[in-house]
């Protein structure tokens, strides 16, 4: 079964803002580490017209 992921607004400005958790979690990191993961299964990632622009 291929598996898909809706990534709304906050991993994306996680990611570009490299923003920091409670106790300065790297949720920066964990946001490219999700994605790192996403790709090497080749699963889907789904996003909304409305987080494109």
């Amino acid at each position: 079964m291929n598996q898909k992921y809706y990534l709304d607004t906050s991993i994306w400005m996680d990611i570009y803002e490299d923003r920091k958790g409670f106790d300065n979690e790297p949720l920066g990191d964990f946001a490219w580490r999700l994605l790192a993961f996403i790709k090497a299964k080749k699963y889907k990632i789904i996003i909304t017209d409305l987080v494109i622009k």
